[in-house]
């Protein structure tokens, strides 16, 4: 154990060491502006205000113009023609639409403006003209000058160089450099000060204030050598096409965005998190509105590695004899840099008239490998000739597209099947129309796989591409530019060509078919005079709201049961599976499954409601909401069911604004199933039996089936291939339908008047069939 004389002495070293006060010279500065990006590591985070970014790029330039940049007095080098070469090709380069130009030596000397590029000509010839003919560099007493003459202007982007070969010398000191930095009031939140020290050390008092901001940089360069104006400041960027984003950076850079909410499930993100081969691929998902902003930043490499990338030293003369590269010239350690910031501005050809409703397909497909994508379209889109549109791919290429779309809706699916693509092969997938346009769907990708024993794809669903029949000569027309070879094939004999004729196969199918369409025929004849409805394909029905809709009825024909036939429980089925619930701009829900399938939600048109229950979903039960004046909202969310809005969850108070596509998923599987209802799924709860004659309609929430009753007892569940209602058992006595067994799960109830709270006992087996009978299943109470 240490003494305590020793513990004494050792702490009074170290007070000492920490109370004593540090002296800080040029050198300590440099070291410590090196630490700055480290210690400001700034987020990329773009502004909240997206409706007030700039769209018009400004560049101002504060020229030393003493005789030091000619080689004059204390002057190192000749760099003048070099640093105003530097300046044209930026503007060639860059093309701000304003420029401001500042010259200065014992204080502001001279200040031009031009809006290019109206006023190209002009300045072309005044720095041809321009000449470094002056004493002494008064830089801080020039920057309090020349930055408060800028105006502020939000729509202009404004980037600051400040060029010289040397440092302060005003002997009064009447300006500081934190004073001269400040003077830059007309700042906005993209904008960028850039002090460039040409062949000169940066003092330490720039680099202090440089250092306290939070947007100016400062960069020193070995004498001879001058800077590539390009690769700095701020920028703003169209995006057409998010396979390569161009950058003048160098490869290796590191690069993070920022993206303001986008509706539905619509996103942006980074394929690649740093530059490679000068561009950034981005990933795009969903419709990006035209005109939305987003923010790329650039984090500048360390010395380093940026020397790795630089071609070595290159003087004034050269620079001026030649074009240089992007990183060719590098800054040398000693100063402060900052995050290149990018704002971009998406202006994707395509995404204007479709919204991706399932952005989170999977499209790596393996081969013989489906994907349904779906869309919602534009009343451009809807305006055009769909039943006419095709794709841009063909089974013989690889991938097989299938249009799903009903008349009149305005969604469609659009069906996608791996026909050949190889491992890891990307065809880019676009819906042509036939006056020419074409909009990008998406890409999709092969995975490993194989074709054996696939069936064969569908036909070429090109517009204007025509199948040829199949003993036709013909071969079908290549696809536009295809380059697959034609192969010739030598004459045939007249024996060869008899071998196989497919006429006599045709004729007997034809004449089997027409046999089978007639003895169908005669069995249905009956079905036909007893159900006057069936040949209808849809109904007017009155919603409760008062509003009208279409009510789709689908017809079947239920056979006797056999004496023989064993009575077979029904069984539970999975819960269904629903990842989303759009709300659209005419503020209509609309339910989306894995499967591909959607279904409207018939919700009231004010106050609350619970989703589950309009939408006959039991597994949403609990999820409930309000109309609200802004659009929908969340009053309450069931603990084991997450509802997501882009990569946000929302919760009870959010609003869920019109135009709107939430993501659903469960978090556990207890929620309540609802009865395994077979093909009578898509008819709602609850469900009501009404006779009409020989024909007995089950009656759902959103549709309806009509069923043809034979003579003899009908299982209404093997009749309808609905599983709950097996063992429910009905035959026809003098016109009426009689109940002859209904099984325990199963209630069956009069219908009562609205607001009747007295007993209903339920029906009992040899009573006939009221109309509008209730069917309840025991066990699913809460759901209907």
């Amino acid at each position: 154990m240490p003494r305590p004389s020793s513990l004494f002495c050792l702490g009074l070293l170290l007070l000492a060491g920490c109370a004593a006060p540090a002296r800080q010279t040029a050198g300590d500065a440099g070291q410590v502006a090196a630490s700055a990006p480290a210690a400001q590591a700034q987020t990329c985070t773009l502004p909240a205000d997206t409706a007030t970014l700039p769209t018009r790029t400004r560049a101002v330039f504060v020229l030393d113009t003493s005789g030091s940049m000619v080689g004059l007095g204390d002057g190192r080098a000749d760099i003048f023609a070099g640093v105003k070469a530097a300046i044209v090709r930026y503007v060639d380069e860059r093309q701000p639409q304003q420029l401001e130009l500042f010259t200065f030596d014992r204080g502001l000397r001279s200040r031009r403006s031009y809006a290019l590029p109206a006023d190209r000509a002009a300045f072309d010839k005044d720095m041809a003209a321009l000449q470094a003919d002056g004493n002494n560099t008064y830089l801080y007493r020039s920057l309090k000058e020349a930055l408060p003459t800028l105006v502020p202007d939000s729509d202009q982007l404004t980037n600051v160089f400040v060029l010289t070969d040397g440092v302060d010398n005003d002997p009064s000191g009447a300006v500081s450099a934190a004073q001269g930095l400040s003077a830059f009031t007309a700042r906005g939140p993209l904008d960028s000060f850039h002090y460039l020290a040409l062949g000169t050390q940066i003092p330490a008092d720039a680099l202090q204030a440089v250092q306290s901001s939070s947007y100016a940089e400062a960069r020193t360069y070995p004498v001879g050598q001058l800077p590539d104006l390009t690769g700095l400041g701020s920028r703003i960027q169209t995006v057409r096409s998010p396979d390569a984003l161009a950058l003048n950076l160098p490869d290796g850079t590191p690069v993070q965005l920022s993206m303001p909410l986008l509706p539905g499930l619509s996103q942006v993100s980074l394929a690649r998190k740093e530059v490679r081969g000068g561009s950034v691929p981005l990933q795009v998902l969903g419709q990006i509105p035209e005109g939305t902003a987003g923010l790329l930043c650039a984090e500048p490499l360390q010395a380093g590695e940026a020397a790795e990338g630089a071609s070595g030293a290159q003087t004034a003369v050269a620079q001026a004899s030649g074009p240089q590269t992007a990183g060719e010239f590098q800054a040398q350690p000693g100063g402060v840099t900052r995050p290149q910031l990018t704002l971009l501005r998406f202006a994707l050809a395509g995404t204007e008239g479709l919204r991706w409703l399932n952005p989170g397909a999977d499209r790596t497909l393996r081969p013989g490998e489906s994907v349904t994508l779906r869309y919602a379209l534009s009343r451009d889109v809807l305006q055009k000739d769909i039943a006419g549109s095709g794709f841009n791919t063909s089974p013989a290429e690889g991938l097989s597209a299938e249009l799903l779309h009903e008349r009149g809706s305005r969604h469609v699916g659009v069906r996608v099947t791996n026909t050949g693509l190889a491992e890891g092969q990307s065809v880019p997938l676009e819906w042509l129309f036939p006056d020419g346009a074409a909009l990008p769907l998406t890409t999709v990708t092969g995975a490993a796989g194989s074709l054996a024993g696939q069936v064969p794809p569908v036909a070429d669903t090109r517009p204007g591409v025509v199948q040829p029949a199949p003993d036709s000569g013909t071969p079908a027309p290549a696809p536009s530019g295809s380059s697959a070879p034609q192969v010739e094939t030598g004459p045939q004999t007249a024996q060869e060509r008899r071998t196989f004729s497919p006429w006599p196969l045709l004729l007997a199918l034809v004449l089997l078919g027409a046999a089978l369409a007639a003895w169908r025929a005669m069995q249905r004849r009956q079905v036909r005079e007893r159900a006057s409805a069936a040949p209808l394909i849809a109904e007017r029905a009155r919603a409760s709201s008062g509003e009208e809709r279409v009510r789709h009825v689908t017809v079947s024909q239920a056979q006797p049961v056999r004496p023989s036939a064993a009575y077979t429980p029904a069984f539970e089925q999975d819960v269904p599976s629903i990842e989303g619930l759009e709300y659209s701009d005419d503020r209509f829900l609309c339910l989306f499954g894995t499967d591909g399938r959607m279904g409207a939600v018939n919700a009231p048109s004010s106050g609350a409601f619970d989703v589950g229950q309009v939408a006959g979903v039991p597994h949403l039960s609990g999820l409930r909401m309000e109309r609200h004046r802004a659009g929908l909202r969340l009053l309450r969310v069931p603990a084991d069911l997450e509802v997501s809005q882009g990569t946000r969850l929302l919760g009870p108070g959010d609003v869920v604004r019109p135009g709107t596509l939430l993501g659903l998923q469960m978090a556990e599987s207890s929620r309540a199933k609802s009865p395994p209802l077979g093909e009578l799924s898509g008819l709602g709860l609850p469900l009501t039996l009404t006779s009409d004659g020989q024909t007995l309609k089950v009656v759902g929430r959103y549709a309806e089936h009509h069923l043809g009753l034979p003579g003899g007892i009908t299982d209404l569940g093997d009749a309808c291939k609905a599983p709950s209602l097996r063992g429910l058992r009905v035959t026809l006595l003098n016109g009426q339908v009689l109940i002859a067994d209904i099984p325990a799960r199963l209630r069956l109830l009069r219908p009562r008047p609205r607001g009747d709270v007295s007993p209903n006992p339920p029906l009992r087996p040899g009573t006939f069939l009221p109309v509008g009978t209730e069917v309840q299943f025991k066990g699913y109470e809460d759901i209907q």
